[in-house]
Protein backbone atom coordinates (compact mmCIF):
# COMPACT_ATOMS: atom_id res chain seq x y z
CA UNK A 1 0.00 0.00 0.00
CA UNK A 2 1.34 3.44 -0.95
CA UNK A 3 1.99 5.91 1.87
CA UNK A 4 0.34 9.30 1.68
CA UNK A 5 2.63 12.30 1.49
CA UNK A 6 -0.11 14.49 2.94
CA UNK A 7 0.96 16.34 6.10
CA UNK A 8 -1.50 16.02 8.98
CA UNK A 9 -3.31 19.26 9.83
CA UNK A 10 -1.95 19.41 13.35
CA UNK A 11 1.70 19.00 12.38
CA UNK A 12 3.92 22.05 12.39
CA UNK A 13 6.79 21.58 10.02
CA UNK A 14 9.35 24.30 9.44
CA UNK A 15 11.06 24.33 6.09
CA UNK A 16 14.17 26.55 6.15
CA UNK A 17 14.05 26.99 2.42
CA UNK A 18 10.36 27.72 2.08
CA UNK A 19 9.33 30.31 -0.47
CA UNK A 20 8.70 32.85 2.30
CA UNK A 21 12.15 32.34 3.80
CA UNK A 22 13.79 32.77 0.41
CA UNK A 23 11.88 35.98 -0.24
CA UNK A 24 12.74 37.37 3.20
CA UNK A 25 16.43 36.51 2.86
CA UNK A 26 16.46 38.15 -0.58
CA UNK A 27 14.77 41.32 0.70
CA UNK A 28 16.87 41.70 3.87
CA UNK A 29 19.76 43.61 2.25
CA UNK A 30 17.28 46.14 0.82
CA UNK A 31 15.90 46.84 4.29
CA UNK A 32 19.41 46.99 5.76
CA UNK A 33 20.64 49.59 3.25
CA UNK A 34 17.41 51.64 3.27
CA UNK A 35 16.28 50.86 -0.29
CA UNK A 36 13.21 49.08 1.14
CA UNK A 37 11.05 50.40 3.95
CA UNK A 38 8.28 48.59 5.83
CA UNK A 39 4.73 49.85 5.67
CA UNK A 40 3.98 52.19 8.56
CA UNK A 41 2.10 50.76 11.52
CA UNK A 42 -0.55 53.23 12.58
CA UNK A 43 -1.28 53.50 16.32
CA UNK A 44 -4.99 52.66 15.85
CA UNK A 45 -4.03 49.36 14.18
CA UNK A 46 -2.23 48.05 17.29
CA UNK A 47 -4.34 46.12 19.76
CA UNK A 48 -3.73 43.75 22.65
CA UNK A 49 -3.71 40.10 21.64
CA UNK A 50 -6.42 39.46 24.23
CA UNK A 51 -8.75 41.60 22.07
CA UNK A 52 -7.90 39.81 18.82
CA UNK A 53 -11.41 38.53 18.16
CA UNK A 54 -13.00 41.94 18.59
CA UNK A 55 -10.26 43.61 16.52
CA UNK A 56 -10.77 41.20 13.62
CA UNK A 57 -14.52 41.73 13.71
CA UNK A 58 -14.05 45.51 13.76
CA UNK A 59 -11.67 45.31 10.79
CA UNK A 60 -14.23 43.56 8.59
CA UNK A 61 -15.79 46.25 6.45
CA UNK A 62 -13.48 48.99 7.73
CA UNK A 63 -10.76 50.89 5.90
CA UNK A 64 -8.09 49.43 8.17
CA UNK A 65 -5.89 47.19 6.06
CA UNK A 66 -3.96 45.47 8.86
CA UNK A 67 -3.94 44.73 12.56
CA UNK A 68 -0.84 44.32 14.67
CA UNK A 69 -1.26 42.34 17.87
CA UNK A 70 0.69 43.50 20.90
CA UNK A 71 1.79 40.43 22.83
CA UNK A 72 3.01 42.34 25.87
Amino acid sequence: MRQSSRVPRNSHQVNRDSDSAVILRTALPGFANGDLKPFPILPHAICPFADARAACRAMIGSLCDRIVFDLR
